[in-house]
């Protein structure tokens, strides 16, 4: 049975569909490979909702236990005495003294 598309709009529709694959598989290869740790936030909740390899690699959690969980909650963020959209994540003030985590940065990309 042919499965070729009957109008132009299924057409349309099908071109769509397929180009919002390829993007979505190239995002997913970039996202797993990135040299950068990065988290997926949901906007409204302020959950993560996804975590690529390499920062699991770094904070030391599973994939499951990143999930759910709120920004401040996790890793080098668990300490912070400041709000978390901080302008500067990788140095901080804690109880009176400067820290500065010399190995990583973390940096907030937002919308």
């Amino acid at each position: 049975m042919d499965k070729s598309p009957t109008s132009p709009v299924d057409a349309t529709e099908q071109l769509t569909r397929d180009a919002l694959r390829q993007s979505e598989i190239r995002f997913r290869r970039l996202f797993e490979t990135a040299q950068d740790g990065i988290l997926l936030i949901n906007a409204d909740t302020a959950q993560i909702e996804d975590v690529n390899p390499l920062l699991i690699k770094l904070l030391g959690y599973t994939h499951g236990e990143f999930l759910g969980k709120k920004l401040w909650q996790v890793g080098s963020f668990a300490d912070v005495n400041t709000p978390p959209l901080s302008p500067r994540l990788g140095h901080r003030q804690c109880a009176g003294r400067d820290r500065t985590r010399a190995r990583h940065s973390l940096r907030l990309i937002g919308c």
